[in-house]
């Protein structure tokens, strides 16, 4: 016969159902803990990868603004036809803009263990966006429709080159960041 009344069983049983329930309690806490655990650190790591493609697309954008910001800058030295002295130093402020810009994002990019971000860092490296040292020089060279020609053509495949880098970039880690958090 089954006995159901737990006051009609003897201590010991009583006490080993007992323990038996705590213990498959307290696993059961210990469970939900690690999986709460598990969860905090998934969404701490998405939102840190959410923050870094952020800045990356802030520092890009910028990267881009002061890389037309110097071609405007060129274009307006060429149609003037003169080059003073404060021509030049606005010239190499942008430019050290510029740089800083790029080498902002280098460090963003040199953080990340990602295949893509190779063809964006040759980009960045590979002279993008480069002013002539000698600006005068070449343009007396070139002649001064020749050279802006050449150097809006330049700029521009650099420019599209890096814009679809950058897009294909962060269009993969967004689709990283929306897997990861399906798996949440």
């Amino acid at each position: 016969m089954i006995q159901t009344d737990i006051s009609a069983m003897p201590i010991w049983q009583t006490a080993i159902i007992l323990l038996i329930a705590a213990a498959v309690y307290f696993m059961g806490i210990h469970e939900n803990r690690k999986l709460h655990i598990n969860q905090l650190n998934a969404t701490v790591n998405i939102d840190s990868k959410m923050k870094r493609i952020e800045d990356i697309r802030k520092l890009s954008v910028d990267y881009l603004r002061e890389a037309y910001d110097m071609k405007a800058f060129i274009n307006t030295m060429i149609n003037k036809g003169e080059f003073e002295n404060g021509d030049y130093d606005m010239l190499y402020k942008l430019l050290n803009n510029l740089q800083y810009k790029r080498d902002e994002l280098l460090l963003y990019f040199s953080e990340l263990d990602d295949e893509d971000n190779d063809g964006v860092i040759r980009n960045l490296t590979n002279g993008a966006f480069k002013t002539p040292v000698n600006l005068t020089s070449e343009i007396i060279k070139e002649g001064k429709n020749n050279f802006r020609e050449k150097y809006n053509n330049e700029f521009n495949l650099v420019r599209n080159d890096y814009r679809e880098r950058i897009g294909a970039f962060l269009n993969k880690q967004w689709n990283e960041i929306y897997d990861e958090t399906k798996r949440i």
